[in-house]
């Protein structure tokens, strides 16, 4: 055997153990995301008594907040819908005898707001911080069709506000033991997507942000976690044709829930976790087409 055939067989050698491996560890974890939590629950009080949830007035915010309750954590909602809020903390009071309060709130508002917010919030044990609050603008759309003031807003909400929230509650839980902040993020900050080019940038620097920060402090007993769903369907994608690949609101959220904890990032939905890890292997021209063929624009 010539030296030209032993080093193609070792290049092979470790290609197949190195896929291999990488195979097995994405079994692995999708086992301890999506089938452990079926048998084994985990207890998120924990972490503290109390859950804050922006944009928990209506839609993936909503039902989080419905199934945090569910692990008897008394809930603190966010928004700037005040009969959603109202109506949202009534029925989790009404049907799970827990209390939840509402904090009324435009988060872009700036330093005044979040000042206010945080009187809320200072002096309640937080366990789990989850940053919901979000916005598309006219998405999917073409990005010279977006008004210059939904893309300011789609900013200063996707971007600005968590750099803040992530801030100031990493300060003001420095010396808790545990406190998870989860970042809602997206999976389209994974791929660059045609008619969602604004949210889908600020969805980038979202999970980044996240990544960075909690490297830099998980041995402080702080976990920034970061959210990657594909498509759920909610009022900002009333446009997306329907298919098995966009859950409900409440389908997702019981599902993603049971992933808190557990990995620094991950899709919350079996289906999202399969459809990212096909799609990192696929051409920029499919990805585009793909999104095409899902959107009406």
């Amino acid at each position: 055997m010539c030296a030209s055939e032993c080093l193609l067989i070792s290049v092979g050698i470790i290609f197949v153990t190195f896929s291999t491996i990488w195979i097995l560890k994405e079994i692995f974890r999708m086992i301890k995301l999506y089938v452990l939590p079926k048998f084994i629950k985990q207890d998120l009080k924990k972490y503290g008594e109390w859950a804050v949830i922006t944009g928990g007035s209506s839609g993936i915010g909503k039902h989080t907040a419905i199934e945090l309750a569910k692990f008897g954590l008394k809930l603190i909602l966010i928004s700037n819908e005040l009969e959603q809020l109202q109506e949202t903390a009534k029925d989790i009071e009404t049907n799970f005898g827990l209390e939840c309060c509402y904090v009324l709130a435009d988060l872009t508002g700036g330093k005044e707001v979040y000042d206010y917010l945080w009187s809320k919030i200072e002096g309640k044990d937080v366990g789990i911080f989850v940053n919901c609050a979000g916005i598309a603008g006219r998405a999917p759309c073409y990005f010279l069709d977006e008004t210059e003031s939904n893309t300011l807003v789609e900013i200063a909400l996707n971007a600005e506000t968590v750099v803040n929230i992530t801030y100031r509650m990493s300060n003001l839980y420095a010396k808790k033991s545990k406190i998870i902040i989860i970042n809602v993020s997206s999976a389209a900050s994974i791929f660059p997507l045609p008619y969602f080019a604004i949210y889908s940038s600020c969805k980038r620097f979202m999970d980044v942000f996240s990544k960075g920060v909690n490297a830099e402090l998980i041995d402080k007993g702080i976990k920034v976690q970061s959210l990657l769903p594909y498509f759920v369907r909610t009022r900002m994608i009333n446009r997306m044709k329907k298919n098995m690949l966009i859950p409900s609101c409440e389908k997702f959220c019981q599902n993603w829930i049971k992933c808190i904890g557990k990995n620094q990032s991950y899709a919350g939905y079996w289906l999202h976790e399969i459809m990212i890890y096909i799609l990192s292997f696929c051409p920029g021209f499919f990805l585009i087409y793909m999104t095409k063929k899902h959107v009406y624009c």
